[in-house]
């Protein structure tokens, strides 16, 4: 079981992902179900850990660029393990970033001798 402090965080954020500027304090509030006071404690602990950003002048919370990072992280997680299992099962197609350089399916190139 949840704590509910964890699922009104997760609520929160997802609630934020759906609108496309930042929500008013007291629009937080009635949509989660909490006192205000509680929102206010439960968006101080996000925006320390850098989920939130306040814009005081509308008194409004928004999502941070960390979570934008995560998700990019998380795309790039399933991309390689979507790779991975095309590579296990003989698939000629490119891994999903150039940078890598030699691909992980490919045999180890031997390391050049003494010239």
């Amino acid at each position: 079981m949840a704590a509910p402090a964890a699922r009104y965080a997760l609520r929160m954020l997802r609630l934020l992902a759906e609108r496309t500027a930042p929500v008013p304090a007291a629009t937080l509030a009635r949509e989660l179900g909490v006192p205000r006071s509680s929102l206010y404690q439960l968006a101080r602990a996000m925006m320390d850990e850098g989920f939130l950003v306040h814009y005081p002048e509308e008194r409004a919370y928004g999502l941070s660029s960390l979570v934008s990072e995560i998700g990019a992280g998380s795309l790039h997680t399933d991309r390689l393990r979507a790779w991975r299992i095309r590579c296990s099962s003989g698939s000629p197609h490119p891994p999903p970033s150039r940078s890598w350089g030699i691909s992980p399916c490919s045999p180890a190139r031997p390391s050049p001798g003494p010239t």
